[in-house]
C-alpha cells in the first residue's frame, strides 16, 4: 500500500483542507494516510486518516524551532512514498527530506511574502525586509520539490514560474444533501452569519457597524480573535449586546450554525491577498443556498459575475452593508435565487470531487515516475 504523510506544525489535527478534505479522501482512496501535528492532543485514527501527535510548545518560537524538528524526525521514521508538508516553516526539512531521495509536495496555504507586509508581531521597519528574503528563500526551494499545490489561481499563475508542477486545489467543497433553509426565512430575527477569524482586516468592525443599522436582522459570529486587543475593542463595541458571539466551534457545528442562517457575510478588507476570492467560507455558504454578501474588490466581482451567488459592496462603509442586508432580507425571492445560482455554481464546478480527482492525480504521476 502506497504510504502518504501530510505534515503541519501549525495547523489544527482537524483542520479543514489538511484533514476534512485532502487527507480524509486519500484515506477513502486506498492509501495509508498519516497526518503528523504539534498539538498536544495525542494520537488517533479517525476516518481513515493516522494522526500522530509529536506535542505542543507554547510560544512562536518555540514552535518554530522545536515542533518542526520533531515534526521532521517522526515523519522520517515512517518512510513514506509521499511527503506533503502544509507550513513555510517546513521548508527546510521539507528539502532534508528531498536529499534523501522522497518525492515531496509544498501546500502552499497563502501568499506569505504578501501577509509578512502585515503581521503585526513583527516590527514594521523589519517586515519588508523579511517579505523579500523569504520570497526569495521560497522560490530557490520551491525549484526543487516534486510539486506545489496552491489554493487560488493567481497563485497557480505566479508560483508555475518557479515549478511547473503546480496545481490548483481549491478549497472547494463536497456537495452535502441538507434541509431548504427556506423555513429559517421566515423566523424573525433572520440571522446574518460569518464565522471565521476575527480581526480589523477581516472586517469585525464593518460588520458590527452595520449591525447597528440592521432593521430586522441578528448579526451572529464565531471565531477566534487575533489579539486580545482586537476582543476588547469589539466587547466594548456598541453592537456588542444585541449580536450572538458564539465562540470558537468545530467544523460540523459551523455547517450546522448556518441552517439557522439567512444571509453569509464575507467583508475583507483589501490588504494582504484578501483580494483573492476563493475562500473556503465563500463555497460553504454557497453549498448551503445562502445569499452571501461580499467585497466589491479584487477577484470577488468577477468571481460573483460568473456565479451569481451574492451581491458585492464597499467593506469600508458600513451604510452600504447595512442597505444592501436590509434589502436582500425584504427581497425573499432575490435572495433564494442567489442562493440557489451559488448552490448551481457549486454542484457543477466547485465542488471538492473535482480537486479530489487533482490531488489522486499528482500522487500517481509521481508514483509512476518512481516505478519507471
Amino acid at each position: 500500500m502506497v504510504r502518504i504523510v501530510h505534515l503541519t506544525s501549525a495547523h489544527m489535527r482537524f483542520d479543514t483542507r489538511i484533514f476534512k478534505y485532502q487527507a480524509s479522501s486519500l484515506a477513502t482512496r486506498g492509501y495509508e494516510t498519516f497526518l503528523i501535528v504539534a498539538d498536544g492532543k495525542g494520537n488517533e485514527t479517525k476516518s481513515g486518516v493516522n494522526i500522530l501527535d509529536v506535542g505542543k510548545k507554547n510560544g512562536r518560537f518555540a514552535r518554530f524551532f522545536v515542533s518542526t524538528v520533531n515534526v521532521y524526525l517522526r515523519a522520517r521514521q515512517l518512510d513514506a512514498d509521499i511527503y506533503h508538508f502544509h507550513d513555510p516553516e517546513l521548508i527546510f526539512f521539507g528539502l532534508l527530506l528531498k536529499i534523501r531521495g522522497k518525492h515531496v509536495v509544498y501546500d502552499i496555504h497563502e501568499n506569505l511574502s504578501i501577509q509578512i507586509l502585515h503581521k503585526s508581531w513583527i516590527p514594521r521597519f523589519l517586515r519588508i525586509p523579511i517579505s523579500k528574503a523569504f520570497e526569495f528563500t521560497e522560490s530557490i526551494a520551491c525549484r526543487m520539490f516534486d510539486a506545489l499545490c496552491v489554493p487560488q489561481p493567481t497563485m497557480q499563475k505566479k508560483y508555475r514560474t518557479v515549478n511547473k508542477e503546480t496545481r490548483l486545489i481549491a478549497n472547494f467543497v463536497r456537495c452535502r444533501e441538507f434541509s431548504s433553509i427556506e423555513s429559517n426565512a421566515k423566523k424573525h430575527p433572520y440571522n446574518v452569519v460569518y464565522a471565521g477569524g476575527l480581526s480589523q482586516e477581516r472586517g469585525l468592525f464593518s460588520m458590527l457597524d452595520a449591525s447597528l443599522l440592521f432593521e430586522d436582522a441578528t448579526l451572529v459570529l464565531a471565531g477566534g480573535f487575533d489579539s486580545k486587543e482586537t476582543e476588547q475593542r469589539a466587547r466594548t463595541h456598541p453592537a456588542w449586546e444585541r449580536i450572538e458571539y458564539l465562540g470558537l466551534l468545530t467544523h460540523e457545528e459551523i455547517l450546522q450554525l448556518y441552517t439557522r442562517s439567512s444571509l453569509g457575510l464575507i467583508l475583507y478588507h483589501n490588504v494582504g491577498q484578501y483580494y483573492l476570492s476563493f475562500a473556503i467560507k465563500l463555497f460553504e455558504y454557497m453549498e448551503r443556498s445562502i445569499a452571501v454578501v461580499m467585497p466589491d474588490f479584487g477577484e470577488w466581482i468577477e468571481f460573483n459575475r460568473k456565479t451569481n451567488c451574492g451581491v458585492n459592496v464597499d467593506v469600508s462603509n458600513h451604510h452600504d452593508i447595512a442597505n444592501v442586508v436590509n434589502e436582500l432580507l425584504r427581497n425573499r425571492e432575490f435572495r433564494i435565487q442567489l442562493g440557489a445560482s451559488g448552490r448551481k455554481a457549486v454542484e457543477q464546478k466547485y465542488n471538492w470531487k473535482i480537486m479530489e480527482r487533482e490531488l489522486d492525480d499528482l500522487y500517481r504521476g509521481m508514483l509512476s515516475e518512481q516505478i519507471v
